[in-house]
């Protein structure tokens, strides 16, 4: 397929996702590997909108804090143009946790965005470095995302949290930020 647009079709490209090297017993990714493995090219595929309640609360005076694990760094990229569009003086956190470099999406427009905005500030995390991933340079922090991080780097006061990463990080996260007394 070309990569010229087209008003009667999309293109796709899904990153087979195998089990982690370091916990082998969990599956590896359903969605990516059913379409690796039985979808050809020129298929014709049933989707439907993404569903679900993620927006942005569009109160500027309250600090908004992205948090993304993997691929969940999509929906966190829409709403993080939008903040820095259509409220550039927002202050807005992202924390982005990933096991290593050969995993980070949009690497280069986050941090073109950090320099760009004043008010944006970025936090990687990677867990399981490569040997080339450099401190510093790719990452701020390691091992993950969690609550000592947050209260270690974001200011206090009130926050707007969101969150959306894989389930494991949901499950340790989400309890530990109603334990810290955030509101669900």
């Amino acid at each position: 397929m070309s990569d010229a647009p087209r008003p009667d079709a999309y293109r796709i490209t899904v990153k087979r996702v195998p089990s982690p090297l370091d916990r082998p017993e969990l599956p590896p990714g359903v969605a990516s590997n059913q379409l690796h493995d039985r979808a050809q090219e020129g298929d014709l595929l049933r989707v439907r909108a993404p569903s679900g309640r993620f927006f942005i609360d569009t109160d500027a005076r309250l600090p908004a804090v992205f948090i993304a694990g993997g691929i969940g760094i999509t929906p966190m990229m829409s709403m993080l143009s939008w903040c820095l569009e259509q409220q550039p003086g927002r202050v807005l956190y992202l924390y982005y946790g990933l096991r290593d470099g050969g995993e980070h999406a949009f690497k280069a427009r986050l941090e073109e965005l950090a320099a760009e905005h004043s008010s944006f500030h970025l936090n990687v995390t990677y867990s399981q470095p490569r040997p080339d991933d450099v401190p510093r340079r790719d990452y701020q922090h390691s091992p993950d995302v969690d609550v000592a991080l947050l209260r270690q780097t974001l200011p206090r006061g009130r926050h707007a949290f969101y969150i959306r990463g894989p389930p494991t990080m949901m499950a340790s996260l989400i309890p530990a930020l109603l334990t810290w007394g955030i509101d669900p």
